[in-house]
């Protein structure tokens, strides 16, 4: 009795190489966005703009804008520097243990902490001052990519309805991520200005580590490169024009 094609040459058996599936999905994404039209750069513009939304996001409730590390009331102690709030954390020795403490403080409390007149060491005043540009800013840049974002979408999927505004949009596409970006650049500018004067010597401690933080540094590289994907052709043109000088 001959065996069946499935029995002597069993393919539903053999199982495909991942890396192979994922090069075939890679490979069908890309054909279909040429078919559609879409541009690379277009594609890429669009999911950094999805990026940046959370990055945002992110960066609102990050608390680290601006570190500084220190011995502190006789500990290790680190202060960690957000936009609406601070964190204050030690090491407490437990025994043969080190418990981590962490505290967080509301700028608007600080006062609340000290007599009247007294030195406030943790300077809330100052970078409340600076969070709250900083905050201002954000904010403002991520209501206006949020919305090209959506207007964008919607004339994708309906390009009917905004049959009117079609040759006007791209202009004022343009200006709106010029604007956002503008914004969001110069706040995280002014932050770091504003944290530059940080005194140090207010702080009962000596030799304190300081400056800006992890955040202030990503949000700072993110916001430039994706600053220089949505201008690109700008930056193309002022480069051309230089050389040709």
């Amino acid at each position: 009795m001959q065996e069946s094609d499935e029995l002597t040459n069993p393919s539903f058996l053999a199982t495909e190489d991942p890396a192979n599936h994922h090069k075939s999905v890679l490979h069908n994404l890309i054909e279909t966005l040429q078919k559609s039209g879409v541009e690379r750069w277009t594609v890429i513009q669009h999911c950094l703009s999805i990026m940046m939304i959370f990055a945002i996001i992110i960066a609102i409730n990050s608390n680290s804008w601006y570190s500084v590390d220190t011995e502190l009331f006789g500990g290790d102690v680190g202060l960690d520097y957000g936009l609406t709030e601070f964190e204050v954390y030690e090491y407490d020795e437990v025994g043969d243990d080190s418990v981590l403490i962490v505290t967080f403080v509301k700028y608007n409390t600080c006062k609340d902490a000290f007599d009247q007149g007294e030195v406030e060491p943790f300077q809330c005043h100052k970078m409340s001052s600076a969070g709250t540009f900083l905050l201002l800013g954000l904010l403002s840049s991520l209501m206006l990519i949020s919305t090209l974002m959506c207007i964008t979408l919607y004339s994708e999927i309906k390009p009917n309805n905004l049959s009117n505004v079609t040759t006007e949009y791209p202009a004022f596409q343009w200006w709106g991520y010029a604007i956002s970006q503008s914004i969001q650049l110069l706040m995280i500018i002014v932050y770091a200005v504003i944290s530059f004067g940080y005194e140090t010597d207010e702080l009962p401690a000596e030799d304190p580590t300081y400056g800006l933080g992890f955040t202030w540094w990503i949000m700072l590289l993110f916001t430039v490169t994706y600053s220089m994907v949505l201008f690109r052709d700008n930056l193309k043109n002022l480069i051309s024009k230089i050389l040709e000088r």
